[in-house]
């Protein structure tokens, strides 16, 4: 069926009406710079499948409803925390519901000395620092996802800046929390970012949950910086509601024998699309990118990456595993470009699929643009359904099938869990799978 070009004068509506409640509407230039970005947004409009990199995943849909920013706070109790809150870690949080900062549910009292974690609008707002704030807004011209960061420059509502001074070893993980209340035809724009300086350490959680099964989008634009012999560690778990749409750029910037590992969960949301953008711009920086993404019922998981080695002896990984069931559907596409001169680069690109049902589809596309000769790059993929014989062995000996079921995909996935660090986080997410997979009833036939 022949896809229809979606219009964006919803979105226009929805500023003109909304304008003034939007924060630093007082701030000069943010005004021009959020009016500048609507306007970019409005000549781009929304992508689609005709674009190649939006081969997989329509969000035309997005259009077809006027979707409103929600200009005031909820209240909410600490009961809200209990989707996202890991048990036995102790963390420093930063809360945020519907993209507003939550003072009552933030700990971050006990931040140690070299460590700012603040609102990221206290930063737009400082004299001294504004100014910087300003070039990172204004620095979002290109890329495949240009559409949806003008749209989160234009209705941005807050997010969670972080510094951390150099050589400062933060001990216990950041935890950046958004949960959304899931009211209906609304939509929360994100703007994260975090500094890590010369030889610091830290793990960054991040998480997206919800309270209701409502229509919204979530769009968030995270950037990171990690200095030379910087060390970051960050945790990515999107956990939307049924009728939810998440967009989320990562772009990592990389110094000089830093390291960055991600850890990229999705479990929930009716449209989930992750792009990550590494950029490995000084030599012997690692860059790591892990992904899981399990989707049930007629959810649609697009996980887009891109790589970019620009000196020599970089070295990036990249492992994602996903579990399809039902008539869902998962995307996996990968670019990995070795620029002129980046020579004894080394780059891996895998990618696992597991089928539960013979109309659940998985989409994989890892590509390779090398531009130098002496470097070693590889990439692979996979799709297979369960084993038959091990299904078989859990069932010969009393096991209810949806059981067998659970702990053959829980093996598949632990592959992927066991590379996190923070037992915590490994912890919470194997309960959920868990439970996902023990009360789901497959709507499709098994293969």
């Amino acid at each position: 069926m022949k896809e229809r070009i979606a219009t964006t004068g919803n979105f226009r509506e929805a500023f003109q009406h909304n304008r003034r409640c939007l924060p630093g509407d007082d701030i000069l230039w943010l005004r021009q710079l959020r009016a500048e970005a609507l306007d970019q947004f409005l000549r781009l409009g929304l992508p689609t499948r005709k674009q190649e990199s939006w081969k997989y995943t329509n969000v035309t849909s997005l259009a077809e409803r006027r979707l409103e920013p929600i200009s005031r706070p909820a209240k909410a109790a600490a009961t809200i925390l209990d989707r996202s809150v890991f048990s036995g870690e102790k963390t420093h949080r930063i809360t945020f519901i519907d993209g507003h900062f939550s003072v009552g549910l933030s700990i971050l009292d006990a931040l140690p000395t070299g460590v700012t974690v603040t609102r990221f609008f206290n930063m737009v707002a400082d004299k001294d620092e504004g100014e910087k704030m300003k070039c990172y807004l204004s620095g979002e011209t290109s890329g495949t996802t240009i559409a949806f960061k003008a749209l989160n420059t234009a209705f941005m509502t807050d997010g969670a800046y972080i510094h951390i001074d150099a050589d400062v070893k933060v001990q216990q993980p950041i935890h950046l929390l958004f949960v959304s209340t899931g009211i209906n035809d609304t939509m929360v724009n994100v703007r994260n970012l975090i500094f890590a300086e010369q030889g610091s350490e830290a793990a960054i959680i991040e998480t997206y949950s919800s309270l209701d099964s409502g229509y919204y989008l979530t769009n968030v634009v995270t950037n990171i910086i990690a200095n030379e012999n910087a060390v970051v560690e960050h945790y990515k778990i999107a956990r939307e509601g049924r009728q939810a749409v998440h967009i989320a750029d990562t772009d990592i910037q990389q110094g000089r024998n830093s390291r960055y590992t991600s850890h990229n969960v999705a479990l929930e949301g009716r449209l989930v699309r992750n792009n990550v953008h590494a950029v490995l711009a000084a030599e012997n920086s690692q860059c790591t990118l892990n992904g899981l993404y399990i989707t049930q019922g007629n959810q649609h998981v697009d996980n887009t990456l891109n790589v970019e080695h620009r000196a020599s002896h970089t070295n990036s990984r990249q492992w994602y595993k996903g579990v399809l069931d039902d008539t869902s559907r998962g995307a996996y596409s990968s670019r990995v470009v070795v620029q002129p001169g980046a020579h004894k680069s080394d780059a891996e690109q895998t990618n696992n699929n597991l089928l539960l049902s013979n109309t659940a589809e998985a989409d994989s596309r890892p590509q390779l643009e090398i531009y130098d000769d002496d470097v070693k790059c590889s990439h692979g993929s996979t799709v297979g359904e369960l084993d038959k014989d091990a299904l078989f062995y859990f069932r010969a000996r009393g096991l209810d099938e949806t059981v067998a079921r659970s702990m053959l995909v829980n093996a598949f996935a632990a592959d992927v869990l066991v590379l996190m660090k923070l037992t915590s986080v490994q912890n919470y997410l194997k309960e959920i799978i868990t439970e996902r997979l023990v009360k789901h009833q497959p709507q499709g036939e098994p293969l």
